[in-house]
């Protein structure tokens, strides 16, 4: 008999890997708007997550779907596929709606705990119409124009929670090539830095700083859905697309082909701890 090992039964409870999410609100941009969500982190045990979400706003409309394979072909590469469609109200900005749909492949690997890399191939088309009262740059573009887009980001990531980051900073650099097929053809850089500082236990300052550039290469104009509109959601105190080129005749935001935005913001607790 030997005495110095023994047989030990552990009873484990697997938690729930999936849920349902049902939202309603009011958004200054967007309006009155209602989401609703499912998602599984482990699809048929394989740990593969699967998750099909849509909304629905006074300007907006999107449904989507995605499959994330977490371990491509049994290495530490994760794979997945984005299916994609939306509709936007631009009237009050632009004069014009679009259409957008389309999908995604992506992959992405770690170097380290804190360096990652994405890799990416999109093929959307983007539907301009309504444009009857619209400036005449943006009445050209009227119509459908396909985007065929490889792009890859570079990720360093330092802070403490992804979700609800404390301390540390977040540093990004993406670019994209468009024009493999499709009417488009641009070059678009985009690179991002946050800092997050907490003063105390529960006041924390977050410093950011965003840039992007895109221009047409071939002959081609950078398209309306590939310009830069700041406001709203992207800058606090404007309207969308508040701060833009515009038509001098008929005010409509016509968008950039570069963008510097930055700022400060501070988090703070509600008392309303239970509604996290």
């Amino acid at each position: 008999m030997d005495y110095d090992k023994a047989d030990i039964n552990v009873d484990v409870e697997e938690k729930s890997t999936g849920y349902f999410n049902v939202g309603v609100g009011y958004s200054t941009v967007n309006g009155a708007l209602v989401r609703a969500g499912i998602t599984e982190n482990n699809f048929m045990g394989k740990g593969q997550q699967v998750s099909l979400n849509a909304g629905a706003s006074q300007k907006t409309t999107d449904y989507g779907f995605s499959f994330t394979e977490p371990y491509f072909m049994g290495r530490r590469l994760s794979a997945g596929i984005d299916l994609f469609y939306q509709t936007e109200d631009y009237q009050d900005e632009s004069n014009y709606d679009m259409d957008t749909m389309g999908g995604r492949v992506r992959f992405g690997w770690n170097y380290t705990d804190d360096l990652s890399q994405y890799l990416r191939y999109t093929l959307k088309e983007d539907k301009i119409k309504n444009v009857n009262s619209a400036s005449r740059y943006i009445q050209r573009e009227k119509g459908k124009f396909v985007d065929s887009v490889i792009g890859q980001t570079i990720v360093y990531d330092k802070r403490d929670n992804t979700l609800k980051p404390r301390e540390g900073y977040y540093l990004s650099f993406g670019n994209d090539v468009s024009g493999l097929g499709g009417d488009d053809k641009y070059l678009k850089f985009d690179a991002k830095a946050y800092k997050f500082y907490t003063v105390s236990d529960y006041y924390t300052f977050k410093f950011f700083i965003n840039g992007g550039y895109v221009e047409g290469y071939g002959g081609e104009d950078v398209r309306l859905a590939q310009r830069y509109f700041l406001g709203g959601n992207t800058m606090r105190g404007f309207e969308s697309g508040g701060i833009s080129a515009r038509d001098k005749y008929t005010n409509d935001a016509l968008g950039g082909n570069w963008m510097v935005w930055g700022g400060a913001e501070l988090a703070f607790p509600l008392g309303l701890d239970e509604l996290g």
